[in-house]
């Protein structure tokens, strides 16, 4: 005799497997303050960071030549809310942008700075 519990949650514990917690909602994010990129230590090298964000669960670094206006994003990740890059092209400028991902995969980003790099 088959039985479907058709989501009906006191069947599912009643079969005595265990259950997977279920799905929450996700929790909203607010948009990522103090964003900032900064000349860093070395030439070439820029700091781009923004205030923790409550419910975050991973940060999400965007940027590019400013003079490549359709060309592709360079991004990266993080669990903390600081990029450190190196190696970019001096005396250039730069856009970045970040975002925020959220634990269903939900993103907030920041708006675009546009920064020279010494």
């Amino acid at each position: 005799c088959i039985y479907m519990a058709r989501g009906e949650r006191e069947i599912l514990v009643s079969s005595g497997f265990p259950l997977n917690a279920a799905t929450a909602s996700p929790k909203i994010l607010s948009v990522p303050e103090n964003f900032t990129a900064q000349q860093g230590r070395q030439s070439g090298e820029v700091v781009v960071s923004v205030k923790r964000v409550s419910n975050a669960s991973a940060y999400l670094l965007l940027y590019k030549l400013a003079t490549e206006e359709n060309g592709a994003w360079t991004h990266a990740t993080n669990s903390l809310p600081r990029f450190i890059l190196t190696g970019l092209e001096t005396l250039k400028l730069y856009h970045f942008k970040m975002g925020v991902i959220g634990t269903n995969g939900q993103t907030v980003y920041t708006d675009i700075i546009t920064k020279p790099v010494v």
